[in-house]
């Protein structure tokens, strides 16, 4: 073969390529062939998982069923246009969407199918007139008022029986507690204290048996402290030894030698961590790091705020959560705080997951996510808002356990609360509906704790 002929197979090779590759790169970023209208136009497509796995998928008149394996199922060379995508699967609530579908992009959907009928398990009767739980749920807490007095039964669903007490004391000083005490639990969930009006009251489970004891009132401390400590936090290097907080005066204070001495003045606030303290400082308007002994203080945030007298503090991840009388903020690590709440009446309300601040009122919803803008869910755009408004008594609203809804309380009835809201609409699916109930919802198990008309009930979710 000449050189010539070479040469010109050559070219002829290169040409065959690109009329061949040309249509393959198109393809590969989303260019179709129309044969309606003889016309090339870009396309995009929805990426759908389903829980619970293995459930049809209707847009238009594609249908797919998601795989069994994954939940997955991905319907692609879509024109850009709206689409309701429709999902359903037996004896499960149907659920619907209206997306947007964009050229070159593809819509995520996350849909959570609830059962028709719920498993319920039927754990206790019991006469009670409210129920709450322990932040992990090894405690449900049912309470009823006997002859003006407050009773309280503390059942643990894992061993299925109520928790005895452990003297006459511990059950007669639980009994002047009132159901709206604040409850402030250890990591374990072996102790708990409850503030009431007048007194600190240290609730301790030991050997199945729970021994209650007043901190304040029934103790030495009133005869130092005139007034109950505004706060109190255990301090973790020695279950007999406290922090408080009176007025604006921290001290320590051990309950066996019943020593108190004083650390640090101006303090608005503080929160106890596991070898560290967070504690607020009025003067500076701004929150400090310190040793437990309350020495090499360092600024955790460099913005301040107003003075604020009085505060409480949580810490979540790498924020801190500062609630008071004018409302609520959230420090973000060295960077200016975020006003939550303008409203003190509000702040009571205030849960949260690794992702987001869930809080609510009687008619409305409102999140605050705290995830990296690159890591917050697609159809998320704004950081914060009021995402939920009802026209009927919301009772109570908790973060869903691991997926992107939440469960509200509306009247008597329990739903499952999308927090996608694309499409102008969010599904809203029926848990449990009952005559008075109260539920609680542990943020890492998949079951829903539920009291109501004398029975206590969990009911599994997807």
């Amino acid at each position: 073969m000449t050189y010539r002929a070479r040469r010109l197979l050559f070219l002829f090779s290169v040409l065959a390529f690109l009329i061949l590759s040309g249509p393959l790169i198109f393809y590969t970023f989303g260019y179709r062939f129309s044969f309606s209208n003889l016309g090339v136009h870009k396309t995009g497509g929805i990426f759908i998982h389903t829980n619970p796995p293995g459930a049809s998928v209707a847009i238009e008149d594609i249908e797919r069923t998601t795989s069994y394996l994954t939940g997955n199922a991905f319907i692609q060379n879509l024109r850009p246009a709206s689409y309701t995508v429709r999902v359903s699967r037996r004896s499960y609530q149907p659920w619907e969407k209206t997306v947007d579908v964009e050229p070159q992009a593809v819509v995520e959907l996350f849909p959570l199918l609830m059962p028709a009928t719920p498993a319920i398990t039927v754990f206790k009767t019991a006469s009670s007139t409210s129920m709450r739980a322990s932040p992990q749920a090894s405690f449900l807490i049912l309470h009823d008022i006997k002859n003006s007095k407050h009773v309280y039964e503390l059942f643990d669903p894992n061993l299925q029986e109520t928790l005895p007490f452990a003297d006459a004391v511990s059950q007669s000083i639980m009994a002047l507690a009132p159901p709206n005490a604040l409850w402030n639990w250890n990591a374990s969930e072996t102790s708990a204290l409850i503030e009431t009006s007048d007194d600190w009251i240290k609730l301790t489970r030991q050997n199945n048996t729970i021994r209650v004891r007043s901190l304040y009132r029934q103790t030495s401390l009133a005869n130092i402290i005139s007034k109950k400590p505004r706060l109190m936090a255990e301090d973790p290097r020695d279950s007999n030894s406290y922090f408080l907080l009176d007025e604006t005066n921290f001290t320590h204070w051990n309950s066996e030698t019943r020593a108190v001495r004083q650390l640090l003045q101006s303090i608005g606030g503080f929160f106890a961590g596991d070898a560290y303290l967070i504690l607020w400082d009025m003067q500076s308007g701004t929150p400090y790091v310190t040793t437990l002994d309350a020495t090499q203080p360092r600024p955790y945030a460099t913005s301040s705020l107003p003075v604020i007298t009085e505060s409480r503090i949580r810490q979540i991840g790498d924020y801190l959560l500062l609630t008071g009388s004018d409302g609520a903020w959230l420090f973000p690590n060295a960077r200016n705080p975020i006003q939550l709440l303008a409203k003190s009446s509000d702040v009571q309300n205030i849960l949260h997951t690794d992702a987001y601040l869930l809080w609510w009122n009687t008619d409305e919803i409102s999140i605050r996510w705290i995830l990296p803008e690159e890591q917050l869910p697609s159809f998320q755009k704004i950081p914060q808002e009021a995402f939920y408004k009802s026209d009927k008594i919301i009772r109570n609203a908790m973060p869903y356990p691991e997926e992107q809804y939440v469960i509200i309380q509306e009247d008597n009835t329990i739903y499952a609360l999308e927090l996608d809201g694309r499409g102008g609409t969010r599904n809203k699916h029926i848990l449990y509906k009952g005559d008075n109930p109260f539920f609680y919802a542990p943020p890492q198990k998949k079951i829903l704790y539920v009291y109501d008309n004398g029975s206590l009930l969990s009911i599994d979710l997807p």
